[in-house]
């Protein structure tokens, strides 16, 4: 088989007329590619794919026997499909063809003069062409888009008929095409076959009914699983969305909270409680603090790494556990009369142990008024920190952990977010970094190699917002209006930390006369400032709020003080981290 792909590939290289220079590959790890998606609803269009740290292999099936296009689009709200860069292929009188392309600003295609798509495979049947390409992330032309560990917004186009002239400009776009933001980068694998002893454990709401007064509703439902139940410890290895069929496109996210409780309250006493929850703070909820899955719109299931997974039925494991959803009701009159839900999320369960158990650890900005985001904004930018005496309290005298990965969060006006370590003043690799940041399509992404976090450590969380078509301020909360700016990350061996939000005092506020404005009238004052015409309160609100003290509020099930909170000065970066560059141009030795 390899012989008759290298014959397509030399021959496809001859008749191109070195437009495209290829030559034959082992195909190594690339053999396989275990990552499938769909690009659009109808599941005609297939996409499998594999990486390595520099390369990536795409396979796409299309339903034509003309041309097959897949390429990667810059602009993030997909409002043109300029610029992109684009690969077509296509088989014609037995031979397979590929070529590599950019969009131009009039919306036809041009050849690239470096030719940076390897063609590997391809054939065509009657229910279509399947193509096999691989490119670097970084081709380090300036006409291909980077590949990055971020959200990744995918072009797909398809044609019924062959190119004729490789070098004249072909009309655009296709009669077939659209576009799918995909995590290419660190999407979690599933293994080839679970093991036998797997079973799976559904924590569902029981036709929990959400109200159509407002356009967010919180609904929650308690859960009591008595450790006997299980019969031994077992290990969550996979969790995953599951839906009532009417309701899947209201439920923004889902968090699924372990529970201890003070001596006096039995667990069994709350069990299939339903209650509206977080704004309308329930009790039982400040002893349910430990976020054990984070599921957010778009997320595919997540499968663990196979050296850890989420301990239940264990002698310190909760026995009391909250599902929390998150529902947006259109008030658009679209939005179904079936008021009562019983979506969730589904765990799978083995009996064969890893060797660690999981944890994770919820930090960013608490959501509150205080979490101010002024109107008319492309990208402002906040941060919260979790500061290292919060980690130092919850990691104890073994100070250390290793992150596995991690889930950003925001709502719809977030653009992009950065989770960082900063070690004595030290900025080091991001965490996770998406630049192109969408709510709709959410993912925990595998860290590879995965992180060390030590005592001494403070972690920052960073977001930027557009909130050009907003007319009043955006303030942080619950409500989808609201936002937010939050990750969990998933870690190992469990410790005792569980939450690490924080929130700026808005110590150093000043206003445009350059009067400081006194902490407990900020917001206050705040609300009072014509954002849209007042340039120097903008300038002004910046900079306060890069300089402002923060609050933390650390939480534990497992520690005797269960919270603890901690006034602090955010620590201030001397070495900033910068990413490696791959590209440097040989003549001025200087990165693209």
């Amino acid at each position: 088989m390899e012989s008759l792909i290298c014959l397509c590939i030399l021959l496809h290289a001859v008749i191109l007329r070195n437009i495209l220079y290829i030559k034959c590959q082992e195909l190594g790890n690339f053999a396989k590619l275990p990552f499938i998606r769909p690009l659009e609803d109808t599941n005609h269009v297939i996409l499998r794919w594999q990486y390595t740290e520099t390369d990536i292999m795409f396979e796409v099936s299309m339903p034509t026997l003309g041309i097959v296009g897949l390429g990667i689009i810059r602009d993030r709200e997909n409002a043109s499909m300029f610029p992109a860069d684009i690969a077509l292929g296509w088989v014609q009188d037995g031979l397979v063809y590929l070529a590599d392309y950019h969009i131009k600003e009039d919306g036809t295609l041009i050849v690239d003069d470096s030719q940076n798509w390897m063609l590997i495979s391809g054939f065509e049947n009657r229910k279509g062409t399947t193509l096999r390409m691989q490119r670097k992330l970084d081709t380090c032309d300036i006409d291909d888009e980077i590949i990055t560990e971020g959200t990744v917004n995918l072009l797909y186009a398809y044609s019924m008929n062959d190119i004729d002239d490789f070098f004249k400009p072909i009309e655009f776009p296709f009669p077939e095409m659209g576009s799918k933001r995909l995590v290419l980068l660190g999407s979690s694998m599933p293994p080839e076959i679970l093991a036998d002893d797997t079973t799976t454990m559904d924590f569902v709401h029981n036709n929990f009914e959400f109200p159509f007064t407002s356009d967010t509703s919180y609904g929650c439902t308690a859960f009591h699983v008595p450790r006997d139940q299980f019969g031994g410890k077992y290990h969550a290895i996979k969790f995953e969305a599951v839906f009532d069929s009417e309701h899947e496109k209201l439920i923004h996210h889902q968090f699924l909270l372990g529970c201890k409780l003070p001596d006096g309250l039995e667990p069994n006493r709350f069990h299939g409680e339903t209650f509206q929850c977080a704004e309308q703070l329930n009790f039982l909820l400040r002893y349910c603090g430990y976020v054990i899955f984070s599921w957010g719109i778009g997320m595919e299931p997540f499968f663990y790494p196979e050296h850890m997974g989420v301990s239940f039925g264990g002698p310190n494991d909760p026995e009391l556990f909250i599902l929390q959803s998150h529902y947006h009701i259109p008030t658009d009159g679209q939005s179904t009369d079936d008021r009562d839900d019983s979506s969730g999320i589904r765990i799978t369960l083995t009996r064969k142990l890893r060797h660690y158990d999981a944890g994770t650890l919820h930090v960013g900005h608490m959501p509150s008024p205080n979490h101010l985001i002024p109107p008319g904004e492309p990208n402002f930018f906040t941060s919260a920190d979790c500061p290292n005496r919060c980690i130092d309290w919850g990691l104890g005298s073994n100070g250390t952990i290793q992150i596995a990965a991690v889930f950003i969060h925001t709502h719809e006006r977030g653009t992009s977010v950065k989770v960082k370590v900063i070690r004595n003043g030290i900025e080091l690799p991001w965490l996770a970094y998406d630049k192109n940041y969408s709510f709709r399509h959410q993912y925990t992404r595998l860290l590879t190699p995965e992180f060390t976090l030590q005592k001494g450590d403070s972690i920052r969380v960073e977001c930027t917002y557009n909130t050009t078509a907003d007319n009043v301020v955006i303030m942080g909360g619950y409500r989808r209006n609201a936002e937010m700016c939050i990750s969990t990350l998933i870690y190992y061996p469990r410790k005792s930390l569980d939450t690490c939000l924080s929130w700026p005092l808005h110590d150093q506020l000043r206003n445009r006369l350059n009067h400081s404005i006194p902490p407990q009238y900020a917001l206050n004052f705040l609300s009072t400032v014509n954002w849209r015409n007042d340039l120097t309160m903008r300038r002004n609100f910046r900079i306060a709020l890069n300089m402002s003290s923060q609050t933390s509020l650390c939480t534990s099930l497992d520690l005797p003080e269960r919270v603890i909170s901690h006034t602090f000065r955010p620590v201030l970066i001397r070495w900033p981290y910068e990413p490696p560059y791959t590209c440097i141009d040989p003549l001025l030795l200087t990165p693209r």
